[in-house]
């Protein structure tokens, strides 16, 4: 008989197990193209919500020349992102035909798991933080016990290319 207590189970392997099915998910549903049209969207209300804080800004200063530049701005992004959203809109029905389909579904998992992936690289940046804020918080027991955690753990991809940015700017 097999008994599994809760101090056997890698808590951090079934939270990386669940991202990666979640995100998966999420990518056969919607497919590399709504996957991507998702990945605009957030970029552009992303610089939309900046955007906003430097015209609120100007707002409260009264830069009227700073004011005029971040409406202008603001209003061809919200033009831009409808044209982008039409533009992916046509892409959806087009992904929807027979092979097609089936290539934007496959292709979606793939993102999927990327975007998995990403995500768990991210949390792995904040880990030496956090057992350096919580002295005996043994997270990276975790990762050192499973394979897949400690193999995603030292081939970090967005780890090693933000150190890659940071080297060209941090002098030696």
């Amino acid at each position: 008989m097999l008994l599994v207590t809760l101090k056997d189970i890698n808590i951090l392997f079934v939270i990386a197990l669940i991202i990666y099915v979640w995100r998966v998910s999420k990518g056969a549903k919607e497919g590399l193209i709504g996957e991507t049209a998702f990945l605009a969207d957030t970029c552009i209300i992303c610089f939309l919500v900046v955007d906003a804080v430097v015209l609120i800004n100007s707002i409260l200063n009264k830069n009227t020349i700073s004011i005029l530049t971040s409406a202008a701005v603001l209003l061809i992004v919200l033009i831009g992102r409808k044209v982008i959203h039409s533009i992916f809109g046509v892409l959806k029905l087009i992904g929807k035909l027979p092979l097609i389909n089936s290539l934007n579904t496959f292709l979606g998992i793939a993102a999927g798991m990327l975007e998995a992936t990403l995500i768990i690289w991210t949390i792995y940046a904040f880990l030496p933080n956090i057992n350096a804020v919580f002295p005996g918080n043994h997270i990276m027991l975790y990762v050192e016990k499973n394979t897949f955690l400690r193999f995603l753990y030292e081939n970090n991809g967005l780890g090693n290319l933000v150190r890659l940015i940071a080297s060209l700017f941090v002098p030696r």
